[in-house]
Order: structure tokens, then C-alpha cells, then sequence
């Protein structure tokens, strides 16, 4: 018979599926905003909010990159989403194998959320393989494009989540 100090607490889920399902919560929320905004905005105008630093724009973007510019000259839109969309979840899936090697701790935590943003960032590669376009609807002035909540996905896990991680590994090695 085990003693109970010695048996490990179990979660409700394992973590790979809670991250799994959070990310496609997130990815769901991304299609249903888009749905949405194309719906019931009107296209490439700009619709004022109350917030200055924030405002509509429905625009469809059917091949250009802020960084690249227009990539549809150089390689078809479609194929770079697909292979970049299979390389995030390729990413996604190995770092959750490892993270599900990792003690609880905050970089543990960290990493899982970082799963889910990495599903939920699926969203435009999926929306561009499928229908050729990523729908953006909306603009966070001063910066001159337009975006959707899939992007916001990628910028949280690029400048939130992945310092964090390297924040709380540091952590972890000196102790």
C-alpha cells in the first residue's frame, strides 16, 4: 500500500491537452472575430472608436508581408503559409514534449501558454491555405497596418512569452 505523501498530485488533464485546447479556443475566437468583422465592416475604410490610438480598417491581405513586402512575386502566398503555418505547429508540438519533461514551476507554466499562442497563431497560415487571404480588421495607431487577433497571438508570444521563458530558465539554472 502507498503512503499518500509519496504519490505525485494528478491534474484533472494532462497539460498538453489543456494547452492544446486553449490554443484552440484562441484560434476559434480569431476565426469568429474575422467572420465577424468581414460581415460587418465596410472594406479598406477606416471606422473611428472612441480610443484614439485604435480603429477599424477590414482589409484583406492576399500576399503581403510589414517585413517581406509583396511575397506573392517571389514564392505563392499559399505555399509560404503552408509551410511556415506546419513549422509552428511542428514547434508547437516539440516544445511541448519538452515541456512536459520540465518540474511545475513558472517556466513550466510559461512554456504551456506559449503552446497555446503557438495554436492560436495557426490562424492566419490556416485562413491563407484555405481561402488565399488573412482577413485583418483592425489598427493600433501610430502603426501604419492593419491586424487581426492572430497577429496580437504572435506578438505575445514573441515579446512576452519567449523573454519570460528565458527570464524564468536563467532562473531556474542558478538555483
Amino acid at each position: 500500500m502507498n503512503d499518500e505523501s509519496t504519490l505525485e498530485p494528478r491534474s484533472a488533464r494532462p497539460p498538453v491537452i489543456s494547452a492544446a485546447g486553449l490554443g484552440l479556443l484562441l484560434l476559434a475566437v480569431d476565426w469568429c472575430t474575422k467572420l465577424i468583422a468581414s460581415a460587418r465592416l465596410p472594406l479598406d475604410r477606416l471606422v473611428p472608436t472612441a480610443l484614439p490610438f485604435f480603429s477599424w480598417r477590414l482589409s484583406y491581405n492576399t500576399g503581403s508581408h510589414y517585413l517581406l513586402g509583396p511575397v506573392g512575386e517571389w514564392i505563392p502566398y499559399r505555399l509560404l503559409m503552408g509551410i511556415a503555418g506546419t513549422g509552428v505547429a511542428v514547434l508547437a508540438a516539440f516544445l511541448a514534449r519538452e515541456t512536459r519533461r520540465l518540474p511545475a514551476s513558472p517556466l513550466r507554466t510559461v512554456q504551456w501558454l506559449t503552446v497555446a499562442g503557438l495554436v492560436g497563431a495557426l490562424g492566419n497560415a490556416l485562413e491563407v491555405v484555405t481561402i488565399g487571404r488573412a482577413t485583418d480588421f483592425f489598427m493600433i495607431h501610430p502603426f501604419p497596418w492593419p491586424a487581426n487577433l492572430c497577429d496580437q497571438f504572435v506578438n505575445a508570444v514573441v515579446f512576452v512569452l519567449l523573454p519570460l521563458s528565458f527570464w524564468f530558465a536563467r532562473g531556474m539554472e542558478s538555483q
